[in-house]
């Protein structure tokens, strides 16, 4: 039921948006190496913290595993931080 209800997620929002006439917009973020050394790191990140952020964030702290909820508390440290830093530009 739950792939189900996402794909009409999806398709309905798009008929909804085609209806309404609103477009999306893309922002182009990063250039080439930008992306790539990004992606880089995020595969790094993932070996040295023994998995990935959502695995971390949905699993890990249902299972009230402290190494998950230290990681995911240091995610969303790094992002609120990283975001505040590009916001003063």
């Amino acid at each position: 039921m739950g792939n189900n209800f996402y794909s009409w997620h999806y398709f309905a929002s798009s008929i909804l948006d085609f209806i309404t006439g609103n477009t999306i917009q893309f922002t182009e973020v990063a250039k080439g190496w930008q992306l790539y050394s990004a992606a880089f790191l995020a595969g790094i990140g993932t070996a040295i913290g023994s998995g990935c952020t959502s695995g971390h964030g949905i699993c890990g702290i249902s299972m009230l595993s402290m190494r998950s909820i230290m990681a995911v508390t240091v995610f969303l440290s790094n992002a609120i931080i990283t975001v505040f830093i590009i916001s003063l530009r």
